[in-house]
């Protein structure tokens, strides 16, 4: 969550974890399909190769959604990291 501020009113706003990036687990002959998506405009590579999360990394990621993963390494949600 993050708090937008307009000139009339304030309002906290759930922003995307990874903003600029879509992770999807998708059949390599079906990767096409990812551009269907609207904003979806490549693929991220690492070595020549599309990069890869592991499921393990997903996890991670999700782990630190929850408030006491934040607090446990010194952080408060609204922390910019």
């Amino acid at each position: 969550m993050q708090l937008k501020v307009w000139s009339d009113r304030k309002k906290k706003v759930e922003t995307p974890l990874l903003p600029s990036m879509i992770l999807v687990y998708i059949e390599n002959q079906k990767r096409e399909l990812v551009f269907n998506r609207k904003n979806a405009i490549r693929y991220l590579y690492w070595l020549g190769q599309p990069a890869k999360v592991t499921p393990r990394e997903v996890k991670g990621l999700k782990s630190l959604l929850d408030d006491s993963q934040f607090e446990h390494h010194g952080l408060q949600k609204s922390d910019q990291v």
